[in-house]
């Protein structure tokens, strides 16, 4: 964890330099030879910089685009910051949710930052909020590693929900086979999932976790698992006390697969049969190389069929997948900016 640094130091007493430090912020009486000066290298040296002799510090802190935006509209954020030493200067993001306990959670860690005209700049940390609408808080943190300086900064973000009165709304996402579906607030104590199928129930349908109530909150769901060009229909089950209510069915369509990435092709040397277990019917693929031709993270149908794809970056799309998580998400391994910039082949944990 970085250090944070507060405003107000307490009564600390230095008997090399003969310099008491009093309780009363940043009041130093001189008791021997040594001048003020040297006492406040002395307290850097130790970590217990305060502004006068701090050499970070943080220019901005700015989103694009500016707040408010709706649930699951992509930010990005940039964070500009000046370091009187050689550097280098890394950079971490943090994301506080509205109204959690819990505090700040880490979104992106420590990572070099560029430099140019004296001024480091963060690598764009690109947010995408599909939680609950609110007031969050996006907090920097920058750190000089050689000299073990650090400095914070946050800023507040308004994210609107995608739901306005009763009936629940379906909208694409950046992948063409990811829908985000929102459902009014339900009441806290009850839970909700999402029920979806094809429209023309050529397959049976598939339902998401069930997620608990957060009145007076929206929900909002992310919805994977489906076939490109394909029309679903979508509607929020609530579970009360054991009885489930089904709310107003909303449609949507999925993009097609995008034709500037390379997709395998899977042909069943045994096809599914009447025997066969199809309770797990997803298969998830890890990136491979065939033929010198990377193939990126996918998931496909016992058949074959893409139903799920990812990849961060079309121009790299080789990306290794190690483990699904409990949540729904993926840890992954992906090439990307790190420590040493020479080296971008799988360094980022994601």
């Amino acid at each position: 964890m970085s250090n944070r640094f507060g405003t107000d130091i307490l009564r600390q007493t230095s008997l090399r330099s003969g310099m008491l430090v009093d309780k009363r912020p940043f009041t130093i009486v001189h008791q021997g030879s040594r001048n003020v000066e040297e006492l406040m290298k002395l307290l850097c040296l130790a970590g217990l910089c305060f502004p006068a002799c701090a050499t970070l510090q943080i220019s901005s802190l700015t989103p694009s685009p500016q707040a408010p935006q709706l649930l699951g509209s992509p930010i990005t954020w940039t964070a500009t910051a000046t370091d009187s030493n050689a550097g280098p200067l890394t950079l971490q993001f943090n994301v506080a949710h509205p109204g959690g306990t819990v505090g700040y959670r880490l979104a992106k860690d420590f990572n070099v930052g560029t430099l140019a005209a004296s001024t480091w700049t963060s690598q764009p940390f690109v947010w995408v909020p599909t939680g609950v609408e609110g007031a969050y808080q996006i907090e920097v943190v920058i750190k000089d590693f050689t000299s073990n300086e650090s400095a914070s900064m946050t800023a507040q973000f308004k994210i609107a929900p995608l739901v306005i009165g009763s009936q629940p709304v379906v909208v694409a996402t950046a992948n063409p086979l990811v829908a985000l579906f929102s459902a009014p607030a339900c009441a806290s104590g009850s839970q909700m999932r999402v029920y979806f199928q094809q429209q023309l129930k050529s397959t049976p349908a598939t339902t998401t976790n069930w997620a608990n109530c957060h009145a007076p909150d929206t929900m909002t769901f992310e919805i994977a698992g489906m076939y490109p060009s394909t029309t679903y229909q979508m509607l929020a089950q609530t579970d009360t006390g054991g009885t489930i209510t089904n709310g107003p069915m909303v449609n949507f369509t999925t993009g097609a697969l995008p034709t500037d990435i390379d997709f395998p092709t899977f042909t069943p040397v045994v096809a599914a049969g009447a025997h066969t277990n199809t309770a797990l019917k997803v298969l998830l693929r890890g990136a491979t190389i065939s033929l010198g031709t990377p193939y990126l993270a996918l998931a496909t149908d016992l058949s074959g069929n893409i139903i799920w794809y990812y990849t961060p970056y079309v121009s790299a799309p080789y990306v290794l997948t190690t483990r699904p998580l409990a949540n729904g998400g993926i840890l992954s391994i992906q090439d990307g900016v790190a420590w040493n910039p020479a080296s971008q082949g799988l360094q980022l944990l994601r």
